[in-house]
């Protein structure tokens, strides 16, 4: 699920750039706060009240987290499912709108 997520990400920015130098620079636009916001740095728990909602969005801080739980902790699954929905939700959403941009262009 991480993978389609971050592959819709990928999608819906070069969907928006017009040239291959474009989706790159958008791609680091987009990928440098997603690895800081992830909790793989700086815990979320430190992160300002108004930080943690983005951080949620952040398909990479879940990953982390089921990496971590299943790897470390025996996490159950009832809680892994927990945070593979997010996930899908992010990896939908994301290519509903890579889909939608490129329809508009109309190329």
């Amino acid at each position: 699920m991480f993978s389609l997520a971050v592959t819709a990400i990928g999608l819906a920015i070069s969907s928006v750039a017009a040239s291959q130098q474009q989706a790159f620079l958008g791609g680091f636009l987009v990928i440098v706060p997603m690895i800081l916001l992830s909790g793989y740095a700086s815990p979320i728990d430190g992160m300002p009240d108004w930080l943690k909602p983005v951080a949620a969005v952040d398909p990479l801080s879940h990953f982390l987290a089921v990496c971590h739980g299943i790897f470390l902790k025996d996490m159950p699954f009832a809680v892994v499912v927990g945070h593979i929905w997010p996930m899908f939700v992010v990896a939908s959403l994301a290519l509903l709108g890579a889909n939608a941009l490129l329809r508009g262009r109309g190329n």
